[in-house]
């Protein structure tokens, strides 16, 4: 990749034309600086060379750069008319001629450094945003006047001819960018950049040609790619945001080596569990330990919680900022995970390719052989955190892996899993097993999750109390929702409706309808949400329901061309950002093959779709 640099030029004041000020043009300057600086790109400010008589040796210089990229702002006063489209300069006096910056300048320049790049590694790019009137024409003009489309270059505009609003196209950029995460771990392709810029500006804005080469960076402070619903997802980053820089960078150093990622500051409660998995990672010198429990009961974040107290460093950072000090009791000392496996979607085949590689193996293809090496390679003891076992591909196949693993001398297995395939989060065999019976663990070595209402009165009593609703009325909510025989999810779910529509907190009758129905109840009523304020975002969300793997990719524009097929109509990149924020705790997100990729955060969801289409 080669270096990219910003180049801006925020012109708001005209010394011969008080009439062409543009208030917001420094501002958006300093904006669109601010907005790319944690990309990891400096910014070169141009508003000083923008005079009639500097800014043409400054296009001339710039055109002899090479081994670099630029993305180039420009933004102030600017007109189109029959004449072409002219950029005004510091010291203009009209927007002709040689007392302005044309079209025919911006085009010989870009031919120039085109050329001149040609003979290149051929990474380089460019792209100028003209935000400024008149810039739909300006932008056209520039890009028609090449005879053939010039590789890796485009041309943005911001406005429509004739008078309009400048400067506000760096916060739309802001929520583009937002759309992108550290699960987009290809970094972030401009063609991409650029799909999801043209849904929100509108078509003709954007001209470019860019090759796959073409690349922003990522976010130095992003997180590193995790698994996790989008509302947890959203919540971890903006906490992430504002922590103090030891507990973040101690947070990325522990989520990149593994795929269990919870916030351990977030944790509360289990403390008895907590307390018997320490004691075992402590004393244990090999075997089996099971954690085990329905749906929704929050076994990942217990294992996420295990995860981080067993760093020093993450348990400093926390009490650094501000957080009780985990007791010992509930650490398991200083120790090193030495494979850390989230089995959702994974093959056996996965699954041994992950240890061999986590544990530092001869290639195997097999488990045979995988264990045939294990064997020859004892030389230390190893412990291995293996979550959502249930949910993976060949769950049984893999059960026994994991059970083998366990008997191998040495070798200590902490598993998360349902105890039963038939086990989802509203039909329950209470007897059902196949999971745990396949692990074959000793049932001492089972812990199970069991439900805590008390956690979830507060839990409901606490979000709710921002609402237009009376205290007695909240305290009853929180009261029916604890008394359902549902796990905590169940919680997080309804007061995500109940937030997004009130009204359903101030009627017995509507609160049942809610409540009565189980999970697919609460996801019923998302639905129909969605279908009656944002039919585009409804479309999505049911096209998840088809998602096979880790899910859709937003890139590329998959995901909204399966909703477009499904249910006709008007969907956009703008409707998967609506979705994402009015659907988030429904939707799962995901890495697969450098890009974010989406799914229905649990089975319940896409077998609800299935009754319907049934029915």
């Amino acid at each position: 990749m080669t270096d990219l640099r910003l180049i801006t030029v925020g012109l708001a004041e005209y010394a011969h034309r008080p009439d062409w000020t543009v208030r917001a043009a420094a501002d958006s300057r300093t904006r669109m600086e601010s907005l790319l600086a944690p990309h990891g790109v400096p910014a070169e400010d141009w508003t000083d060379q923008a005079t009639t008589q500097r800014i043409a040796g400054q296009l001339t210089s710039w055109a002899r750069r090479d081994e670099e990229s630029e993305i180039v702002y420009w933004t102030g006063h600017g007109e189109f008319t029959g004449d072409g489209y002219f950029l005004a300069l510091a010291d203009s006096e009209e927007l002709v001629g040689n007392d302005a910056l044309s079209d025919a300048q911006l085009s010989a320049a870009l031919l120039r450094l085109e050329r001149m790049r040609a003979a290149g590694t051929g990474t380089d790019w460019v792209l100028l945003i003209l935000d400024t009137c008149g810039s739909l024409g300006g932008a056209w003009k520039i890009w028609t006047s090449f005879r053939y489309p010039p590789r890796n270059v485009g041309v943005i505009a911001t406005t429509d001819d004739g008078a309009a609003h400048s400067g506000a196209f760096p916060e739309l950029l802001a929520d583009v960018l937002t759309s992108f995460n550290g699960n987009d771990t290809d970094a972030i392709p401009v063609t991409e950049l650029l799909r999801r810029l043209e849904a929100r500006l509108g078509a003709g804005k954007v001209n470019a040609k860019f090759e796959p080469t073409a690349v922003l960076p990522n976010r130095l402070d992003d997180l590193p790619p995790l698994q996790a619903a989008v509302d947890v997802y959203a919540e971890l980053r903006e906490v992430l945001a504002t922590a103090p820089a030891e507990l973040r960078n101690h947070f990325y150093a522990k989520a990149q080596g593994a795929e269990i990622g919870e916030a351990a500051w977030n944790f509360t409660g289990r403390l008895a569990e907590r307390r018997r998995i320490a004691e075992w990672l402590r004393t244990a010198p090999a075997g089996l330990l099971v954690v085990s429990g329905p749906a929704g009961s929050g076994k990942s974040a217990l294992l996420g919680m295990m995860l981080a107290a067993a760093d020093p460093q993450v348990r400093a950072a926390l009490t650094v900022a501000g957080h009780t000090a985990i007791p010992d009791d509930l650490t398991p000392g200083d120790l090193v995970y030495d494979a850390v496996l989230h089995l959702t979607g994974q093959t056996v085949a996965d699954t041994v390719a992950s240890l061999v590689q986590r544990l530092g193996l001869k290639p195997a293809a097999t488990p045979d052989e995988l264990f045939d090496h294990l064997y020859d390679q004892q030389d230390a003891p190893r412990t291995v955190i293996a979550d959502a076992l249930d949910e993976a591909r060949d769950p049984y196949t893999i059960a026994g892996l994991l059970r083998r693993l366990a008997a191998v001398p040495g070798h200590r297995v902490l598993v998360g899993t349902r105890p039963s395939l038939r086990d989802d989060l509203d039909q329950r065999g209470p007897s059902a097993s196949d999971v745990l019976d396949v692990l074959a663990a000793d049932p001492s070595e089972i812990i199970r999750l069991s439900r805590d209402p008390g956690a979830v009165r507060g839990y409901v009593r606490n979000r709710l109390a921002e609402l237009p609703l009376a205290a007695d009325r909240v305290a009853d909510v929180a009261a029916r929702v604890a008394a359902a025989a549902q796990p905590f999810l169940y919680a997080r779910l309804a007061v995500h409706e109940i937030r997004a529509d009130p009204a359903l907190a101030e009627s017995d009758e509507a609160l049942e309808r809610l409540l009565g129905a189980g999970h697919r109840g609460i996801f019923g009523q998302a639905v129909h949400r969605l279908g009656v304020h944002a039919p585009d975002a409804a479309a999505l969300l049911e096209a998840l329901a088809y998602a096979r793997g880790s899910g859709f990719p937003r890139t590329g524009g998959i995901w909204e061309d399966a909703a477009r097929h499904l249910r006709a109509g008007s969907v956009t990149d703008a409707s998967v950002t609506r979705v994402l924020e009015l659907a988030a705790p429904y939707i799962m997100q995901d890495s697969e093959s450098g890009q974010a990729v989406y799914r229905l955060a649990h089975r319940t969801f896409t077998e609800w779709y299935r009754r319907r289409e049934w029915r």
